[in-house]
C-alpha cells in the first residue's frame, strides 16, 4: 500500500472558496474547525479538496437476528441493519475528523443511502430510515425517506416531503437533483400514478403498490418531485425495479432497470438472458423511455461461468461521455463489484456498436477502471470489492471510491467442536489456512488515482463491523442541460392528454433492423409476397394481397400488479397459490390485453396506447394469433400526449454462436427503417381508393401508410383508424375496386352476431359491453379460465358452422365437446375421446386447486382403458427395486412386482402456454398444421368450423398471454394458499 500525501480532489477548483462553516450549528462547527489542524500546512492535505467537503455512510453490515452476514442483493435494495449515518469531513485527509450529521434522527439505530450532491455544491440530498420504534411488528416499519442537508446553514437535515401522511405512502431510495436544482428524480414503490389507474379501471380490484415480477417485495420505480416535496409525479412503470438516477449532460435521466419479464436468471435456449439489470433513459415528464446499453446476453455473460450473470448499477456519467458503473452479479457481492467505464455513446452492447459505427470500432465497450479482475464464480475473491465510487472528473482521473480489501475468518479453536472465528485480512499466512472462509471485506473511503500508473490512498479507514460507502464531494460541478421532456408543455385541451393515451408509432413491423432496405421473403417463418422486395411495394393491393402480408394484427398485453400477501395496506390482501397462476407459473404472471388494431400493409402501426401503464405488443396473424413464438420481453410505457417512435421488431438469434442481435428501441443507435415512406409529397398510393375523396390515398413525404390513413382519417373527423379495438375486425379499406376485387371483411367480435359468419361467443365476454362498443384507454380483456374458457367446451347444443354460409352445416347435429370428450357418457363411464377429458369436474384427480380439463389440456396425462366399468390408467407390471437399486424380495425371496402407469402411453399436453401456433389444439380446432412441433395427422373426425371465430380467438388470445389459471388476483375464486 503506498500511502502519500491525498492529491487535489479538483485541482480546476479556485482555492479562495470556502464553505460557511461558521453558519453550522455549533456543535458540528467546532468539531469541523478543530479538525482543521492548522489549515493548508497541514501534512497530508490535499491542496484541492481542503476547499471542498467529502461526505460518506457509515452503514452497519447487514446480519440476521442470529447475526449471521446477509448478502446484499441489487433486487433487494430497501434491506438495512440499525446503525447507519451520514458524516461530513471538510478536509480529505485521515486526521480530519469526521462529524455526524444524521445522529439526531437515527439516535444511531436507523440507516442512511444514495447520497449526491446539487450542482451548485451546496445541498445534500440522501434517504434516511428512521429507528424502528416496534422491531416485531411488521405492519408498522418505518419508511425510507430523502432528506436534504444545506451546507451553508448546517443544521439537523430535514425531510423532503413534510407530510408524515404522503411521506408514509411509499419507501423513496436514490435521490438525485434535476439540472435546476428545484426537482428531485428518485426510486419508490410508492407507484403512484399505477395506484390511481387501478380504480380508473373498475376491475374491482383497490389501490396497492405491486411487488416485483419475483414476488419478493413492492417494485421501485422513477419518480419526480419538487425540492418542497409537492408534485410527486410516478415517471417509469416498469414491474420490476428502476433505480439509480443520474442526469446525462443532455438533460436525459439514465438509471438502472432490473428487466425481469417472465424472471429467467441465467441464459434460455435462445441465448437471451430474461433477468438482468441494464441502462435506460428516459425524460423527467416520463416520455421518451429507451434501452441505452446492456440489454441482451453478450452484456451480461460471464466467461466461464454459465450459472451466472453481471449487471450494472450506480451509473454515473464522465466529462468525456463515457458513463461509469458499478458491474456485479446479483448477490454473494459482499456489497461490492468491479468499477467499469461503458462507452455508451458508440455501443449498446458489449461487442455490439450502434449502427454508424458497425465495422468501425475494434474495442469492446466495457472497461475495467482498476488492475482487478474481480472472479463471480464463487471462489474467495482476494482483490479488492468497491462499493461505490465518486469520479471527480476534474481534468485527471481521480475517483473517491468505497473499497473493500479482503477479509477471511479463520477457526482458532483448538476443539473443532466450539469453534472460535476470528476476522483476519487475507495474508498469505491467514488465507492457507484450512478453515479460512471469505467475509465482509473491510470497507474504507479512498481516493483512487489512475494517472501515471494506479495508486489507492486511504482517506476514511475501515471500522470492525461496518462499511462506509456513497462518498461524495460536497463542490459545484457542470450542470446538464435542462430537458422537462417533450408533454411538458402539454395539458388537458391536449386531445391525447385529455384520453389518457399516447400514441405507439411503428413505421414497419417487417423490419429487424438490418439497414438495408430489403423485405425478407419470410416473417417468423410465414411467407411473404414472392417477388416482392420492399415495403412500399408490399402496400400495393396489385403485387401483395391481404393474405400474402403475414402480420395482419398487433395486440397490446398490459402487466397485472401482483399483491403482496402481507402488504398492511390492503384490509385483506389475497394470498394466492401458484396454481392461480396456471401452467407458466408465478413466472408467466398475469395478462390483462388492451386492445387491438389491423396492421396497415406497408407494416406500419400507428396506435392510442393508454398512458402510463406497462405493455408489451404481439404481432398476429389473420387469426389474430401470434406469429413469433418469443414474447416480448421489455416492458414499454408511454406518457400522455407522448409517441413512442418504433422502427420495426426485432429478433434473438438462436442455435450455436448465433450473430449479435442488431441495435434495437434505441433510435440514435439504430439503422435506417426498411420503410422510408413516400418518396414524395403529394405521393398517390398505387392501386388505392379513400373512399372519403374518391381517389387515392396520399402521403407526404415519408410518410408511413399508418400515418397517411390517419391524416386522411382526422381530415374527415374520423379516429377509426388511431383508435384501438377489443374486437378483431378487418376491412380492406385501401384496396381500389377498380384495379383489384377487395379482400374480403371479418370480425371477430364477443358479442352479437355479424355476417357472413356466425362470430360471437358462447361465454361471457371477458370485457364490458361499452368497450366493445368504444374503446378508452382503461378497456382491458380479462380471461379466466374457469369462467370464460370453460363454458366453450360445456355448450350444449354445439353446432357447426358452415363459414361460406354461417348456417348450421347439419341441421340439429349436436357437437358438443364434452358429449366426447368426457369420461362419462349417456350415463356411462367411458374413455374420452383421444383422451382428453373436458369435462368441469372440480377438482381434478390431479391438482385439487384446478379443474379437470384445464390439467388434461395443459398437462402431461396417462392413457385410460375401462376394466369393466371402471376407468383407470393403462398399467404395466413391473419389478420393484429399492432407492440403491437392488432388488424387494418378499419372505419367500421372490422379488416383488407392482402396477403402474405404462411410461410410453403418455398424452402430451394439447394447450401450450407459449402460444397459440405452438398449440396442437388449434391446429386440431382449425385442420391447420401451425407450429406445435407434433404431426397433424389425417382427421377421425374433422374439427374445423366446431367453434366459432370468436370462440377460437379467445383461445388464441388466451394462450398467448399465457394460458392462465386466472388474470385477476382479486377474484374472490381465485386458488389461493
Amino acid at each position: 500500500m503506498n500511502i502519500h500525501d491525498l492529491h487535489s480532489f479538483a485541482a480546476s477548483a479556485t482555492h479562495n472558496w470556502r464553505p460557511k462553516l461558521a453558519l453550522l450549528p455549533i456543535m458540528i462547527g467546532v468539531g469541523l474547525l478543530s479538525a482543521c489542524g492548522g489549515g493548508d500546512s497541514e501534512t497530508g492535505a490535499d491542496p484541492g479538496v481542503e476547499n471542498f467537503p467529502i461526505v460518506y455512510a457509515k452503514r452497519s453490515i447487514l446480519v440476521d437476528d442470529m447475526g449471521e452476514i446477509i448478502q446484499p442483493d441489487i433486487r433487494r435494495p430497501l434491506r438495512s441493519t440499525p446503525g447507519g449515518d451520514i458524516f461530513l469531513k471538510n478536509r480529505a485527509t485521515i486526521s480530519s475528523d469526521p462529524v455526524n450529521l444524521t445522529l439526531a434522527l437515527t439516535n444511531g439505530l436507523g440507516d442512511v443511502r444514495d447520497l449526491d450532491v446539487s450542482s451548485d455544491g451546496k445541498i445534500l440530498v440522501f434517504s434516511l430510515l428512521t429507528e424502528d420504534p416496534d422491531p416485531n411488528n411488521n405492519n408498522d416499519n418505518p419508511k425510507w425517506d430523502i432528506y436534504t442537508w444545506n451546507l451553508e446553514d448546517g443544521g439537523v437535515p430535514t425531510r423532503v416531503i413534510t407530510s408524515s401522511l404522503i411521506a408514509d405512502e411509499g419507501d423513496d431510495i436514490a435521490p438525485y437533483f434535476l439540472p435546476n436544482n428545484n426537482r428531485i428524480v428518485f426510486s419508490s414503490n410508492r407507484q403512484k400514478a399505477s395506484r390511481s389507474i387501478l380504480l380508473d379501471e373498475n376491475l374491482g380490484k383497490p389501490q396497492f403498490s405491486s411487488q416485483d415480477e419475483d414476488n419478493r417485495i413492492k417494485s421501485l420505480v422513477l419518480h419526480v418531485m419538487d425540492i418542497d416535496g409537492s408534485n410527486i409525479q410516478q415517471i417509469s412503470f416498469n414491474q420490476s425495479h428502476d433505480l439509480d438516477p443520474v442526469v446525462l449532460s443532455d438533460g436525459r435521466i439514465l438509471f438502472s432497470r432490473w428487466d425481469n419479464m417472465n424472471r429467467v436468471d441465467n441464459t434460455n435456449e435462445n441465448n437471451t438472458v430474461r433477468s438482468k439489470v441494464s441502462l435506460y433513459t428516459i425524460l423527467q415528464d416520463g416520455s421518451d423511455l429507451q434501452p441505452w446499453y446492456g440489454t441482451h446476453n453478450e452484456s451480461h455473460a460471464i466467461p466461464n461461468v454459465p450459472s451466472n450473470n453481471l449487471h450494472f448499477v450506480q451509473p454515473r456519467e464522465l466529462s468525456s461521455g463515457t458513463v461509469m458503473a458499478l458491474q456485479m452479479t446479483y448477490t454473494d457481492t459482499f456489497a461490492g463489484g468491479e468499477i467499469v467505464t461503458i462507452d455508451g455513446a458508440n455501443f449498446v452492447d458489449l461487442n455490439q456498436p450502434t449502427t454508424v459505427n458497425a465495422g468501425a470500432i475494434s474495442s469492446s465497450a466495457v472497461q475495467k477502471v482498476t488492475n482487478n479482475n474481480l472472479k463471480f464464480d464463487g471462489t474467495l475473491v482476494t482483490e479488492s470489492r468497491y462499493a461505490s465510487f465518486f469520479p471527480l472528473d476534474d481534468g485527471t482521473s481521480r475517483i473517491l471510491v468505497s473499497r473493500g480489501l479482503c477479509q477471511v475468518q479463520v477457526d482458532t479453536s483448538l476443539d473443532p467442536t466450539t469453534p472460535v472465528l476470528e476476522t483476519r485480512p487475507c495474508t498469505p499466512e491467514n488465507l492457507s489456512d484450512p478453515t479460512a472462509i471469505e467475509t465482509y471485506p473491510s470497507y474504507g473511503i479512498w481516493l483512487l488515482d489512475n494517472s501515471g500508473g494506479q495508486t489507492e490512498r486511504p482517506v476514511e479507514l475501515a471500522e470492525p463491523g461496518k462499511f462506509l460507502s456513497d462518498a461524495i464531494v460536497m463542490r459545484p460541478y457542470t450542470r446538464p442541460t435542462v430537458n422537462l421532456g417533450r408533454t411538458a408543455a402539454l395539458d388537458d385541451t391536449n386531445t391525447l392528454v385529455k384520453e389518457k393515451v399516447g400514441l405507439l408509432n411503428i413505421r414497419s413491423v417487417y423490419d429487424f433492423g438490418a439497414g438495408d432496405g430489403v423485405l425478407a421473403s419470410s416473417y417468423f417463418g410465414l411467407p411473404v409476397a414472392t417477388g416482392v422486395n420492399d415495403v412500399l411495394t408490399l402496400g400495393d393491393p396489385a403485387q401483395a394481397t391481404p393474405d400474402q402480408r403475414p402480420a395482419r394484427f398487433i395486440r397490446l398485453v398490459k402487466a397485472v400488479g401482483q399483491p403482496n400477501r402481507r402488504d398492511p395496506d390492503l384490509a385483506n390482501p389475497p394470498d394466492l397459490s401458484t396454481r392461480a397462476f396456471g401452467r407458466g407459473g408465478r413466472a408467466r404472471g398475469m395478462k390483462e390485453i388492451i386492445g387491438y388494431s389491423p396492421i396497415q400493409p406497408d407494416g406500419s402501426v400507428l396506435m392510442k396506447v393508454p398512458a402510463n401503464v406497462a405493455f408489451y405488443i404481439d404481432i398476429l396473424d389473420k387469426d389474430a394469433r401470434r406469429i413469433n413464438n418469443q414474447r416480448h420481453n421489455n416492458w414499454l410505457q408511454v406518457s400522455a400526449g407522448d409517441t413512442l417512435q418504433c422502427t420495426g421488431c426485432h429478433a434473438h438469434p438462436g442455435g450455436t454462436n448465433p450473430p449479435l442481435p442488431l441495435p434495437h428501441g434505441r433510435l440514435d443507435a439504430e439503422a435506417t427503417s426498411i420503410n422510408s415512406g413516400a418518396p414524395a409529397d403529394g405521393f398517390s398510393y398505387p392501386n388505392t381508393l379513400d373512399p372519403a375523396t374518391s381517389a387515392a390515398y396520399f402521403a407526404n413525404a415519408g410518410d408511413t401508410m399508418a400515418e397517411a390513413l390517419v391524416r386522411a382519417q382526422a381530415a374527415q373527423s374520423v379516429t377509426t383508424a388511431v383508435t384501438p379495438s377489443v374486437n378483431v375486425v378487418y376491412r380492406d379499406i385501401w384496396t381500389d375496386p377498380a384495379a383489384v376485387t377487395p379482400a374480403t371483411s371479418f370480425s371477430r367480435e364477443y358479442s352479437g352476431v355479424s355476417t357472413p359468419e356466425l362470430s360471437a361467443l358462447s361465454s361471457v365476454s371477458p370485457t364490458t359491453a361499452a368497450c366493445e362498443t368504444q374503446w378508452v384507454s382503461t378497456c382491458r380483456i380479462v380471461i379466466n379460465y374457469q369462467q370464460h374458457i370453460q363454458p366453450l367446451w360445456d355448450l350444449t347444443p354445439r353446432v357447426r358452422i358452415d363459414p361460406a354460409t354461417g348456417l348450421p352445416e347439419v341441421a340439429g347435429a349436436d357437437v358438443t365437446c364434452t358429449s366426447c370428450h368426457a369420461t362419462v357418457k349417456v350415463g356411462v363411464a367411458a374413455v374420452p375421446d383421444a383422451q382428453l377429458d373436458l369435462s368441469a369436474t372440480d377438482p381434478s384427480d390431479e391438482e385439487n386447486q384446478h379443474i379437470e380439463s384445464y390439467r388434461e389440456l395443459f398437462f402431461n396425462d396417462n392413457f385410460q382403458e375401462l376394466n369393466g366399468n371402471v376407468l383407470q390408467d393403462v398399467l404395466i407390471t413391473q419389478l420393484v427395486f429399492d432407492e440403491n437399486g437392488d432388488p424387494v424380495l418378499d419372505q419367500n425371496d421372490v422379488q416383488l412386482t407392482e402396477q403402474v402407469p405404462d411410461p410410453d402411453l403418455r398424452l402430451s399436453p394439447s394447450m401450450s402456454a407459449t402460444g397459440a401456433r405452438r398449440s396442437f389444439f388449434m391446429e386440431k380446432m382449425t385442420e391447420t398444421e401451425l407450429n406445435a412441433g407434433r404431426a397433424l395427422s389425417p382427421a377421425t373426425v374433422n374439427h374445423a368450423n366446431m367453434l366459432t371465430a370468436a370462440e377460437l380467438r379467445l383461445i388464441a388470445e388466451f394462450l398467448d398471454i399465457g394460458g392462465q389459471y386466472y388474470n385477476n388476483p382479486f377474484d374472490p375464486t381465485a386458488p389461493q394458499n
